[in-house]
């Protein structure tokens, strides 16, 4: 044949040749098949070379030791023939050599594309192609030789009805090694065996599709050493990989793309007693089945490494190994067999209609499992398991949303088992459930929120290590707890925000060694305890914010051997007791804020050997029983600290409750009220220990019961709402300090009441058990009803009653040196001069008691009859209260007029001023006495002087023809009075007119003015007087010049109106008034030098002569005592001796502008001061203003601006300086002269 052939006429595509060795030309048209072999066979194409045929293959090649076929120029290969399955290629290699295709064009068989084998006496099979397609596969090979077998695809493989690549390496083989592009296949897109010794190596970097419903993308089984498969997408009718490594190496699989398993899984890879480690690291997935299936029966490790989603998408219906029916798969699901090792998971967001991770490491490393992305599942989450060969469990995740568990954790292993969860983990069963067995080590929690349908934490850890869960956001379980925690190893320790549960909030069981703690930022409710913690290790530390249980609101029993503290921010409520504690350890320590219970607030049952510290800075309430209940077991004394800062209240029982057996030594501090519903407000009658209760503040509502014990009671602020009752023992000290008072109601049974400073009123009966009630120095026992006393009493201090108290004491009453009886009669009118018994003892001792009131109106004087104390009332030295004359005369007055048996509103002021208080007493005086500050005389001139000195302008200036006539002038002052001698000093202002007419005679000028003003003044004492005066005036004057000085006379008449208003100390009228009238005669000469000029500067020495009388009416008040006043007659003669300076010719247009300045002595000859008798009821007193000053100096600096017209304004400043007063005023005035 290969004779024949190779004298055949080349024509259309054939190939040429002889001795084995063949070239291909022609291009493709009606051609036949070329059956070439060779011993060996080696076959080339040329350029153009194609061939089609219809009938049998396109190119039958057999070589015999080696057979070899290369298409360099994109040949065409292909046969048509579909009746009896012909192949584009098929090769044979019956030899010992190798065999090799190579095609760069399109190769297509309508059976398969290219088919070629060797026999177990060849080698090597190397196939590298572009694209091909086969009816059947597009490319088969059976390796049989002892080499391997390489496939190299760099166009698409098309398998129409069966594999696109299939390929097999049989037991004499090596290697298999296939990489491809796109590769298609109708049943399997790339199917590969390795039963050789070597690796299986596939890498697709195109899409690999296996369409049938039961065949894979990539079916590949190696029974070599490593089986590697790396690709894009891959899509197959079955799984998408399914891998199956039998040798004795690593299964890695590395798919880049999107890898679909359209009716199983997406990864399906196994891993024979003979591998060692699985490797899969993927993107998106996928399946119906598992989304990557990883089972390691090898020595190594399993790796999963997913950055896409996996979607796995329900129930498997018998579609093979290692599914049955009915079986609900995995995102991922991962066996690692007990001669394995790691177990690693690291994915992206999962969803699942089974588990979201299903790993079960039965090696001797570790399980470690990572999500990033969210995983859906309606099944478990994650569902792990380390084995008891394995060591530490890891999990981290993001969001998890499960059906079942959310985390689902079992660590058998030697080590840790650690779960961190950075998002919202939503359970339709238990958030995270975590079980680290005895072998393990620590069990620690991290978290974000989580909710579960059932709980949301659920862990138990029998490990040798600690217990820590942290969550740092909300966690829900919804019908059962929200944390339930149990330890077996050392330290549990609890950190949460929120928790809300339908059972516990957080329930905690620490049977390790190490402390329970528990820290809660959020609130905390459950529908059974909110906390419920029970220690059987060392410490018991708890610390939240608030807490709300359906039953107990935190119940902690401390079993162990430590401390247990509790430390509550926020408010704890529940429907049972608030706080509930048992402690067998040692220190007993409670912090709180506000706690309100139905039952019990707080109850504690301190066993422990330590102390016993409580700090409330919360109001404690209960509802039904007791608010704070204290108890103990075991025998011995302990002490502590008890703090009650915001109050304890009972609304239907006790407030304190100091069980029998309670033991305590330490001390109680309140500052904050104390209330029992029940009447009792603290009931320590079952103790017998000596401890110590200090009241600073806050009421007491409700009887103190004492026990048998030497108690002390110190009470130094607040009140007692209720009976102090003791068992003859105890101690009652009362130190309210100076000028602070308590209130006691009674005081019954106990050892001693001291009174050791400030006031105690004393509203019941009292007795001490034959010992002795005290009272210290400089302290007071207020009586204000009749008390019945007990025991011994002694007082080296106060012994106070009130109007018709009294004090029947059975027992010896001694009144020490220096002691006092106050008859506490301020705020009441007293009868006068009868004798009220105010004590009466068994025995009355008296070493030097004096007697005093703690009114300022009366006076107590004492009696001793017998074992009785009698004391009666009389008024007080009023007219020696206050060191200034003016109260001391009203103070006379008023005696008389009470000792006569006067009681108006007037005595009731009085009589409601405490003893000593003078400044008060100096105020009734001033608001029932008339003024005399001097605002009266002083108003009643000031319109007076201010016409003179608007006279003396105008006649002390050569006056020019056309200033003669008539002149108006508007009159204006305002007056500050200081204090002087003891007497309030005054505010005054004026404002009136000035209308005068005159005319000159030579050198003389004389006129006449009329003048109409008001004055209002305000007296600066505490009675706040007012008085306004209307004064209208008559005024003649006249003046003489001669060449160098001249003279000025006037003579004044004035008709005064007075109204007067002051403040009443009765607040049940208005303010006292009253209306007078007055007359004053003024006469003024004057004489001076006329004017001395130096420059621009003018003055004028003028010497002044001025008299006054002034008289004012009897007028008797409305209002106070209706007093009837007169004032005296007042005269006023004095000189003056002044100089008078101005600066001229300062004009501004039409305008003269003067600046004034005046300095003048003056010196009062009768200084008559402001006096006034008042009388009232038959009595009088004299009222004196303070003493005039007789030498004065006179400043004022001022202003006028004048026209030629006639008008002209002035504003001057003054001030009048004597020994001791100073007095500023300032005067405006505006004249117009016609």
């Amino acid at each position: 044949m290969l004779a024949n052939l190779a004298n055949q006429q080349v024509y259309a595509g054939s190939c040429t040749g002889a001795g084995g060795v063949y070239s291909c030309s022609g291009t493709a048209s009606t051609d036949t098949t070329q059956n070439l072999t060779g011993s060996p066979l080696q076959v080339t194409t040329e350029a153009g070379f194609g061939i089609t045929v219809t009938t049998g293959d396109a190119l039958n090649l057999t070589g015999t030791n080696g057979l070899t076929f290369t298409d360099n120029f994109q040949s065409t290969i292909t046969t048509t023939d579909t009746s009896t399955n012909k192949d584009g290629i098929y090769a044979r290699s019956t030899g010992t050599g190798a065999l090799s295709i190579t095609t760069s064009g399109f190769v297509s068989g309508s059976d398969d594309g290219i088919d070629v084998a060797n026999a177990n006496t060849g080698t090597d099979i190397t196939i590298t192609t572009a694209s091909v397609t086969g009816g059947d596969e597009a490319i088969v090979v059976d390796n049989l030789g002892t080499g391997a077998l390489t496939i190299t695809a760099t166009g698409t493989l098309i398998g129409n009805g069966d594999e696109g690549v299939d390929a097999e390496n049989k037991s004499n083989g090596t290697d298999l090694i296939i990489n491809t592009v796109t590769v298609t296949g109708d049943d399997t897109g790339i199917w590969a065996l390795n039963q050789g010794s070597g690796i299986l190596t596939i890498t697709s970097t195109g899409t690999v599709t296996g369409t049938d419903t039961i065949a894979d993308g990539i079916n590949a089984t190696n029974h070599g050493t490593d089986l590697t498969i790396s690709t894009t997408t891959v899509s197959g009718g079955s799984d998408g990989i399914e891998a199956d490594n039998q040798g004795n190496g690593a299964l890695s699989i590395t798919a880049t793309g999107t890898v679909t398993g359209i009716n199983n899984h997406g990864i399906m890879a196994k891993n024979s007693v003979n591998g060692t480690d699985i490797n899969i690291n993927s993107a998106a997935i996928i399946a119906e089945g598992y989304g990557i299936y990883a089972d390691n029966d090898g020595t190594g490790s399993i790796t999963i490494i997913s950055s896409g989603t996996i979607i796995s998408q329900g129930a498997l219906t018998s579609l093979g190994a290692p599914t049955s029916a009915d079986i609900i798969t995995a995102g991922i699901f991962a066996n690692n067999s007990t001669v394995g090792t790691n177990l690693t998971i690291n994915t992206a967001s999962i969803i699942a209609k089974g588990h979201g991770i299903d790993a079960n490491n039965n090696g001797t490393g570790a399980l470690t499992i990572t999500s990033t992305g969210t995983i859906n599942s309606e099944d478990a989450g994650i569902f792990s398991n380390n084995g008891t060969a394995g060591t530490n469990l890891t999990i981290n995740t993001a969001s998890i949303i499960a059906k079942d568990h959310g985390v689902d954790a079992d660590n058998d292993g030697t080590g840790a088992l650690i779960i961190t969860s950075s998002g919202t983990i939503d359970s339709e069963d238990v958030g995270i459930f975590a079980n680290n067995s005895a072998a393990g080590t620590d069990l620690i929690i991290t978290t974000a929120a989580i909710t579960g349908d059932d709980e949301g934490i659920g862990a138990d850890n029998y490990g040798s290590g600690k217990l820590i869960i942290t969550a740092t956001g909300a966690i829900v379980g919804n019908s059962d707890e929200g944390i339930d925690a149990e330890n077996n190893g050392t330290d549990l320790i609890i950190s949460t925000t929120s928790v809300t549960a339908n059972d516990d909030g957080i329930a905690a069981v620490n049977n390790g060694s190490g402390a329970l703690s528990i820290t809660a930022t959020g609130t905390v409710s459950g529908g059974h305890y909110g906390i419920n913690a029970d220690n059987f290790g060392g410490d018991l530390i708890i610390s939240t914010a608030s807490v709300t249980g359906i039953d107990d609101g935190i119940n902690a029993q401390n079993n162990g051997s430590g401390a247990l503290n509790i430390t509550a921010t926020g408010k704890v409520t529940s429907g049972n007791d608030g706080i509930y504690v048992e402690n067998d350890g040692t220190d007993t320590t409670i912090v709180t804020s506000e706690v309100s219970a139905t039952d019990v607030a707080i109850s504690v049952a301190h066993d422990g050997s330590g102390d016993l510290n409580i700090t409330t800075n919360g109001l404690i309430t209960a509802d039904n029983d007791i608010a704070i209940r204290l108890n103990r077991a075991p025998a011995g004394n302990f002490g502590g600290t008890i703090n009650n800062n915001a109050g304890w209240v009972s609304n239907n029982s006790i407030a304190l409750e100091m069980h029998n057996g309670f033991t305590f030594t330490g001390t109680i501090n309140t500052s904050a009220k104390i209330t029992g519903g029940n009447g009792t407000a603290i009931d320590a009658s079952g103790t017998t220990t000596d401890f110590t209760i200090n009241q600073t503040a806050g009421d007491i509502t409700g009887d103190i019961l004492l026990g048998t014990g030497d108690s002390v009671l110190n009470i130094s602020g607040g009140t007692i709402n209720g009976d102090i009752i003791g068992q003859g023992k105890g101690t009652v000290n009362a130190d309210a300090g100076a000028g602070n008072t308590l209130t006691f109601y009674g005081i019954t049974n106990v050892e001693d009441f001291n009174i050791l400073s400030g006031t105690v009123k004393q509203l019941g009966d009292f007795s001490t058990a034959g010992t002795t009630t005290t009272i210290a120095q400089g302290a007071t026992l207020l009586f204000s009803s009749v008390i019945n006393g007990t025991g011994a009493l002694v007082s080296n201090g106060n012994l106070a009653f009130t109007p018709g108290a009294q004090l029947n004491q059975t027992g010896t009453v001694t009144l020490g040196t220096g002691s006092t009886i106050t008859a506490n009669l301020q705020g009441t009118v007293s009868t006068l001069n009868q004798q009220q018994q105010y004590l009466s003892a068994t025995s009355l001792v008296n070493n030097g008691a004096t007697f005093q009131s703690n009114s300022l109106l009366y006076d107590a004087q004492g009696t001793f009859v017998g074992n009785t104390l009698r004391l009666e009332s009389v008024v007080a030295d009023l007219e020696n209260i206050s060191s200034q004359s003016n109260p001391s005369a009203f103070g006379a007055a008023m005696k008389t007029y009470i000792e006569g048996g006067a009681n108006n509103d007037v005595v009731s002021a009085l009589a409601s001023l405490f003893a000593g208080d003078v400044s008060g007493f100096e105020h009734v005086a001033n608001t029932f006495s008339p003024s005399v500050s001097g605002m009266i005389i002083h108003g009643s001139r000031l319109l007076y002087n201010e016409n003179w000195r608007a006279i003396s302008k105008r006649l002390l200036e050569p006056q020019a023809d056309t200033n003669q006539g008539v002149w108006v002038q508007a009159l204006g002052s305002s007056v500050n009075q200081g204090k002087v001698d003891d007497i309030d000093g005054f505010n005054s202002n004026s404002a009136g007119l000035s209308v005068g007419f005159d005319q000159q005679f030579g050198a003389w000028q004389a006129g006449v003015s009329l003048s109409q003003g008001e004055v209002s003044a305000n007296n600066k004492r505490s009675a706040n007087d007012d008085s306004d005066i209307s004064s209208s005036q008559l005024t003649l004057y006249s003046s003489f010049y001669a060449k160098n000085w001249f003279a000025q006379f006037n003579v004044s008449a004035a008709m005064l109106d007075y109204k007067f208003e002051r403040d009443s100390s009765i607040s049940s009228e208005g303010r006292i008034t009253g209306k007078s009238k007055g007359d004053l005669l003024g006469l003024d000469f004057s004489v001076g030098l006329n004017e001395m000029h130096f420059s621009n500067i003018s003055f004028k020495p003028i010497a002044s002569l001025r008299y006054s009388h002034l008289s004012i009416d009897d007028y008797t008040e409305n209002g106070g005592l209706d007093l009837q006043v007169s004032y005296e007659n007042t005269e006023t003669l004095s000189s003056e001796i002044g100089l008078h300076a101005q600066l001229n010719n300062f004009a501004r247009g039409a305008w003269q502008i003067t600046p004034v300045a005046n300095l003048s002595w003056s010196h009062e000859f009768i200084a008559d001061t402001e006096q006034a008798v008042a009388s009232f009821a038959g009595q009088s007193f004299s009222q004196s203003g303070a003493s005039g000053q007789k030498d004065k100096l006179h400043l004022g600096l001022g202003l006028m601006a004048e026209r030629t017209d006639g008008f002209s304004l002035g504003l001057q400043f003054s001030s009048t300086l004597s020994r001791d007063t100073f007095q500023p005023s300032a005067v405006f005035n505006m004249q117009y002269a016609f």
